[in-house]
């Protein structure tokens, strides 16, 4: 592990100055994320870990983020990615994106207790239904080109029970707090498919307005919907009432990773071919400038309070956790090989 010096905080604009983590709540010991987002008691099952899926070693680190410290590395299948908890935050699963099954961990005592086959090769992205019995996979073609599905696995049984085709590179998706839709950006084919999650269909296709969407994220209440585009230099927001692109957000080149604040007003965004952290402030529609956080930064979250982060970076062997109030960050942390994707207890 190797700490990184702190430069004095850079000028972040309304975008973090509108934080309510230094409002009034923030006297409080811990900022909760809105009581319609998260679900019983997460610290008291999960505590302050955080996995990371490391896909290129076929192994999930686990690190504790009040000490910074790496305190396991568990073994799961091929290529794991986008490590997800269930509703009650007992267990996570990760996609292992070769070999077509999911890796199973008991998340209180942080060890691999199974793998079941996810229903088809290649899955990849993942989101548990209101039901907590039912889990949305989304699976890859073989080739890159190749059409990609959405899949509904019952838990229970362990058999899929839909699959719904999408378009080509299907890897990440977000659903809508209901869990009626589900919305996938396709990298190749540079599309978002609107899929309906009761129906089992695709009710609409909207045209990505820049190369490879990638990243989605929904926001608290399902009104909106973000989409980032690793190849562009922009963010677009879709109202999910009308599935319309309503708003087109200009970031420094290769927007990749997105989280939102505790409040749902502020997006924090890494951007990949530019090494920078922003923030977007969904009332005033103003983007910081934010700061250099190094080259490559990828997948993003944030600790329940909102105080801490943490990023990826998917082409190393490293992730940085980082001061979320100053856009600094605190300190880098070797995982496996190349980590992807990460999950924080209490974020869903």
């Amino acid at each position: 592990m190797t700490s990184c010096k702190r430069r004095p905080a850079p000028m972040v604009a309304c975008a973090l100055a509108a934080l309510a983590l230094l409002s009034a709540g923030a006297a409080q010991a811990q900022v909760e994320l809105p009581r319609g987002v998260i679900r019983g008691n997460p610290l008291g099952i999960c505590g302050h870990q955080a996995f990371v899926a490391n896909s290129y070693s076929d192994t999930l680190s686990v690190i504790d983020l009040r000490t910074h410290r790496l305190t396991k590395q568990l073994p799961t299948g091929a290529r794991p990615v986008n490590p997800t908890f269930n509703r009650d935050w007992t267990r996570l699963v990760v996609a292992n994106a070769r070999g077509g099954t999911l890796t199973m961990v008991d998340t209180k005592s942080a060890k691999v207790i199974d793998t079941i086959p996810a229903g088809g090769d290649h899955p990849s992205g993942l989101r548990f239904l209101p039901d907590g019995r039912h889990l949305v996979i989304s699976f890859l073609g073989e080739k890159v080109e190749d059409q990609g599905w959405l899949g509904v696995l019952d838990l229970q049984t362990r058999k899929l029970v839909k699959t719904i085709p999408v378009q080509a590179r299907s890897e990440r998706f977000d659903i809508t707090p209901d869990g009626k839709r589900a919305y996938v950006a396709n990298l190749i084919a540079q599309t978002i498919s609107v899929v309906d999650l009761d129906k089992g269909a695709v009710i609409a296709t909207i045209p990505s307005p820049e190369r490879f969407p990638f990243n989605v994220l929904m926001s608290h209440d399902g009104a909106r919907v973000f989409v980032a585009s690793t190849l562009g230099g922009s963010i677009i927001e879709i109202d999910t009432a009308t599935n319309k692109v309503v708003n087109t957000i200009k970031t420094a080149p290769g927007p990749n990773g997105m989280a939102f604040t505790p409040d749902g007003f502020n997006i924090l965004i890494t951007t990949v071919y530019s090494g920078r952290l922003q923030a977007y402030n969904r009332s005033a529609n103003v983007l910081s400038e934010g700061s250099f956080v190094g080259l490559l930064p990828g997948f993003i979250r944030l600790a329940p309070d909102g105080l801490k982060g943490m990023f990826a970076r998917p082409y190393g062997r490293q992730v940085s956790i980082f001061d979320a109030t100053t856009m600094q960050i605190i300190e880098n942390v070797e995982t496996g090989e190349g980590p992807s994707t990460v999950a924080i207890c209490g974020n869903p």
